[in-house]
């Protein structure tokens, strides 16, 4: 196979590599470059990146791109094997780049290196993939950052091996410090210092950062490295009142690292410093905040970086400006809130990066991020975002954004902002303030300049559920995107939902009983489920699948029923005998509902689903069938439950393919074929009461092949 074809085709490489979805980088030279994004025992996924003709540090804005690779926004898996030959660059050695864009050359080489194992690729490693000259064999891989080795960050590292630097103030396991100031001005140092599997105790001190700049911004924001005060391996560290001051570049404030833990209360933080925030975890590390008052004016008051970790905050006030770069929260890890006020003056209030989560409970929130919604994609302005940067900083995954009470302000852009991730939000009793001229959320891909996945293939899959919750705006999901809108639990929506006519590539809206959803401009949706009653069209038009409701959202007939059609999705719900599904049309269908009216009365049905046979009967508006597989309905049998069943019988028909309609069926009997492969296209269905006649014609309604 050429080499240029190797975009185009997944490869198995038996020798010593399995590699799928072949980056474009490596189709003219015999190297690649990619950012370990996961490792699953021996697979090992990467991002395809160029290498930079120098190293530089990280933007300040989320989403920051590593030091030595720009990420192309394509991904490859890789299985190693024993025999992998794997290297790995020694430390203080960074490559050369010989070239600018494009792929690297073969010159571009770390200076030294020695021989490593599939156990030093980590998350976070950046790897030098070469192949033997005119074939797709795999003839090395060198790890140029990263590494899993001693000294290698916890979970992966990238860019550069694992420095903390060193401490004004060591502290001693059982030491406990009462008033007094300790300070650092020196590069790399922490005043205060707790490492090891000791416990110590400060108790209203003063701490001074004031001088002294981190040698990598990387460092300050994954290990902790010059940062104010730094608890490390497993440390615990008790602080109660005091303050903390950090001026210096790279000096975060309080910072917990690899399974450190840190309980502080009632303490004030002020941090100023570029690339620095208030209160941080990286590498696992666990920080417990009470009623703290926090100012930072570059990153944000509460954030987490490469590792994660667990935040849980209990009141207090957390503020950040300055800066677009300074959510209040910005969270690669699980951080929780409760009563606390979050205000982040020039930037969005909260980001959510990746498979981490924010939980809010009864929080005063509000963001202002600065610029002009909608100068670009990637700038899209917003006041919470959940996204993922293939950064390597966080694991892909579900974002999680939790929040229960309280009030959330927007005093620009979307309130809410998903891209290139899947994501949860759920909203309960929270007030919300929309900015003027915003949306109430927006759904979409990112035009991948700052490399959050390709463009046209990044956008983003929304869940969100309101429960007890107010939601007013608009809503708008693009052709790439999804979502799936839940109102439950007495909600309500005042709003519409791709009023430009846009076609999501799935947006489905649950209404619940009790429920309701205003429309305030016409609406485009591919699925409505629910109870209908709740939805006011409000003088305007609500599309599902580009089908105009028409009135029949709620059947409430004796007996009413939907079907799933091909090409078009649910439709309609209809009652009595009326058609569902279509004549003509040549459209299979997929799956079907029904529903009894009529008090005591219960309907199960099951139905014959190509390639799987009879499905076990289901009951009362449970869907059987399929949907999204693209498998024709062959045949149905329905029958009566509940108390009224010896009241009623049930006359169903179906038409079907090459054979049109056939005769009617009744109480459980089957109705459709059986070995020819001939699809349901519709079925008409219809209850009366016993002794009632009906004419249900000569035709036989179940047909068996020969």
């Amino acid at each position: 196979m050429k080499k240029s074809k190797r975009l185009l085709t997944s490869l198995i490489v038996t020798a010593c590599l399995a590699l799928t979805a072949f980056p474009a980088s490596a189709a003219s030279e015999d190297v690649i470059y990619g950012k370990v994004t996961k490792v699953d025992g021996k697979e090992v996924t990467i991002a395809i990146g160029t290498l930079n003709q120098n190293t530089g540090t990280p933007g300040e804005t989320p989403g920051e791109m590593p030091e030595m690779l720009t990420l192309t926004g394509e991904s490859s898996t890789f299985t190693l094997t024993d025999d992998m030959a794997i290297t790995k660059a020694s430390p203080g050695q960074p490559p050369e780049a010989g070239t600018t864009g494009g792929s690297a050359t073969a010159t571009e080489t770390s200076a030294t290196s020695s021989k490593a194992t599939a156990a030093d690729i980590v998350v976070g490693a950046v790897l030098k993939i070469t192949y033997t000259t005119g074939t797709d064999t795999i003839a090395s891989i060198e790890i140029m950052s990263g590494s899993g080795s001693p000294g290698a960050a916890p979970g992966g590292g990238g860019g550069a091996t694992v420095s903390t630097g060193t401490g004004a103030y060591l502290l001693a396991d059982g030491e406990s410090l009462s008033g007094g100031t300790y300070s650092s001005t020196n590069d790399d140092e922490n005043a205060l210092r707790a490492e090891g599997a000791i416990t110590a105790h400060l108790n209203g001190v003063t701490v001074e950062k004031t001088a002294g700049t981190a040698s990598s911004s990387d460092a300050s924001s994954f290990y902790g490295l010059n940062a104010a005060i730094l608890a490390l391996d497993n440390a615990i560290l008790n602080i109660a009142g005091g303050s903390v001051t950090a001026t210096a570049e790279g000096a975060n404030g309080v910072f917990a690292y690899n399974g450190a833990t840190i309980n502080i209360k009632d303490t004030t933080i002020n941090v100023t410093g570029g690339n620095a925030g208030g209160i941080e975890v990286a590498g696992g590390g666990n920080l417990y905040a009470s009623n703290l008052t926090v100012n930072s004016t570059v990153k944000a008051a509460i954030r987490s970086d490469r590792g994660g970790g667990t935040m849980v905050v209990d009141g207090g006030t957390y503020t950040t400006s300055g800066s677009t770069g300074a959510p209040a929260v910005y969270s690669t890890a699980d951080i929780t809130v409760n009563d606390a006020t979050l205000n982040a003056e020039t930037s969005e209030a909260i980001v959510v990066e990746g498979l981490n989560s924010v939980t809010l409970n009864n929080c005063t929130v509000s963001g202002n991020m600065t610029g002009s919604t909608g100068n670009s994609d990637a700038d899209n302005i917003h006041n919470v975002m959940l996204y993922q940067s293939m950064s390597g900083d966080a694991e892909v995954g579900n974002s999680s954004f939790e929040m229960t009470d309280g009030s959330l302000t927007a005093n620009s852009g979307d309130m809410f902002y998903v891209t290139n991730t899947e994501s949860q939000i759920a909203l309960s009793n929270v007030d919300l303030t929309l900015a003027a001229d915003s949306n109430l959320l927006t759904v979409a891909g990112n035009d991948g300049s700052r490399g959050w996945g390709t463009a046209g293939s990044n956008g983003g899959k929304c869940s969100l559920t309101a429960s007890k919750q107010t939601l007013t705006g608009d809503i708008a999901v693009d052709a790439i995107s999804t979502l799936d809108l839940i109102l439950q639990d007495s909600s309500t929506f005042t709003g519409s939902i791709n009023s430009d006519k846009t076609t999501a590539a799935t947006l489905k809206v649950t209404l619940e009983k009790g429920s309701s959803w205003k429309l305030t401009g016409d609406s485009y949706i591919t699925e409505f489920d629910g109870d209908a009653s709740g939805l006011d069209t409000n003088g305007y038009t609500l599309y599902v699948n580009g089908v105009a409701y028409d009135g029949d959202l709620a059947a409430t007939g004796n007996v009413n029923y939907a079907t799933h059609v091909q090409n078009i999705g649910w439709q309609n719900a209809v009652s009595d005998g009326a058609l569902s599904g279509t004549v003509g049309q040549s459209l299979r269908l997929e799956g079907i509902t029904i529903k009894s009216g009529i008090d005591g009365l219960g309907i199960e049905y099951a139905t014959h689903v190509q390639n799987i046979g009879w499905q076990d009967y289901v009951a009362d508006g449970t869907v059987s069938g399929t949907e999204g597989q693209s498998l024709r309905l062959e045949a149905i049998k329905i029958q009566l439950t509940g108390t009224q069943a010896d009241k009623y019988d049930v006359y169903y028909r179906v038409q079907v393919e090459n054979l049109g309609w056939l005769g009617w069926a009744s109480n459980g009997a089957e109705s459709g074929t059986a070995g020819y492969g001939y699809r349901l296209e519709g079925i008409e269905i219809v209850l009366v009461e016993k002794g009632t006649a009906f004419d249900t014609g000569s035709a036989a309604f179940y047909e068996t092949a020969a």
